[in-house]
């Protein structure tokens, strides 16, 4: 709650000090002598009126205290979570294997997210399979390398220009909802943007895949003979 320039700030006296301050501003002054003080509980306090330099000082410490609750807050929350047997992570009944693989499987993953209560499971288990500390960036890639596989991610684009469409996908608006519950605020610029990058490059991803699965098979051992 930030301080107006009508609100009181009172300190309480303790024995043997002189007076401490009840900081008011001027316009409350004008009805009340500089010399009055008021009683509040046991302490008697006396008044003055406060400069614009400290009421600006009792704002910035006010925010500097609201952002710290805000830290333990998010902090304290990802503890419960941590604790609650509840939060085992769980997937949803009917939910397709993962990571999908092929086109006909998306399909049938998109027949399951289009039911309400499906989506909003599914947004709940995505949202506890990848770790809090990680940038918005880093989350896309991680859960879509878990849910989708680069040979299938090649055949589509944001917009669908000469691939699939991604953008109008339910899959597609379920990653902005599991990022805004990991966040708590709205991340849905930068997703799209990660989601367009991870796209964008998932030719790359599964052709260096597909390469190194080939040297692999061809530099596998065989049996040799016993030399004596």
């Amino acid at each position: 709650m930030e301080l107006c320039p009508g609100d009181l700030l009172a300190s309480e006296m303790t024995e043997g000090d002189g007076p401490l301050v009840l900081d008011t501003p001027q316009n409350f002054t004008e009805s009340t002598p500089s010399s009055s003080s008021l009683v509040i509980g046991r302490s008697k306090v006396s008044l003055r009126p406060i400069s614009q330099a400290e009421h600006m000082t009792i704002i910035s410490v006010q925010v500097d205290i609201k952002n710290r609750l805000d830290v333990m807050e998010r902090m304290l929350c990802s503890i419960l979570r941590a604790l609650k047997p509840s939060q085992k992570v769980v997937m949803p009944k009917e939910l397709p294997p993962l990571p999908l693989t092929s086109l006909d499987q998306f399909d049938k993953n998109e027949v399951f997210l289009s039911n309400s209560a499906d989506r909003s499971d599914t947004t709940e288990y995505l949202s506890k399979c990848v770790p809090e500390h990680l940038s918005v960036k880093d989350q896309v890639s991680n859960i879509f390398g878990k849910t989708m596989s680069d040979t299938l991610a090649a055949h589509f684009n944001w917009k669908g220009r000469g691939k699939k469409t991604f953008s109008t996908t339910n899959l597609c608006a379920v990653a902005p909802s599991w990022m805004s519950i990991k966040k708590n605020s709205n991340v849905i610029g930068e997703a799209e943007t990660a989601m367009k990058e991870w796209l964008k490059y998932a030719p790359k991803r599964a052709a260096t895949k597909s390469k190194k699965d080939c040297e692999s098979s061809s530099s596998s051992p065989t049996d040799e003979g016993d030399i004596s």
